[in-house]
């Protein structure tokens, strides 16, 4: 779990000042900040953890071929509300030069069915297109509340989301 901290007051970068044409942050709330690690203070730890699941595979994907494991695909970070969760993945977007999207998963609930899970194949097929690419579900408790749920759409959310997921390579 991240904990709480202090934030550097230096102003963050625009995308033209990034040195990776596809770290543009690229995203359905069409932001253009590149956040870079020192705009982060106080999760160090975090930060070393998060860089050496998602960098790692990607600046060196020989080192899992050669002990014989599946880099990860992706990672879950929980936290309340403004603990640095969103800026520890737009930094490891712009320093991976990965293109970041970043979806609120409230946002993608519709009341017309399917509508919901076509939303996040789509947004799952621009992954694929702009690769390498960090996916930002910010508040996926809405998209999957509970796996019990009656509901449904909860269901069907659940079932889209694993299957998205367990498809990227």
């Amino acid at each position: 779990a991240l904990s709480s901290f202090n934030l550097h007051q230096t102003p963050p970068r625009t995308a033209q000042t990034s040195p990776c044409p596809s770290a543009v942050a690229s995203s359905t709330t069409s932001s253009t900040v590149v956040t870079s690690f020192d705009h982060i203070g106080g999760l160090q730890s975090e930060i070393a953890t998060v860089r050496g699941m998602i960098e790692k595979p990607l600046h060196a994907p020989e080192l899992f071929v050669q002990l014989g494991l599946a880099p990860p695909k992706g990672i879950l970070m929980f936290g309340p509300p403004g603990t640095g969760k969103t800026m520890i993945a737009r930094a490891v977007a712009a320093s991976s030069c990965a293109t970041f999207l970043s979806i609120n998963g409230s946002e993608l609930l519709s009341d017309v069915v399917g509508a919901s899970e076509t939303a996040l194949r789509d947004i799952f097929q621009q992954a694929l297109e702009r690769q390498p690419t960090v996916i930002f579900i910010d508040e996926i408790d809405a998209l999957c509340p509970k796996r019990e749920s009656s509901a449904d759409v909860d269901k069907r959310m659940v079932s889209t989301i694993l299957t998205l997921m367990g498809g990227v390579n």
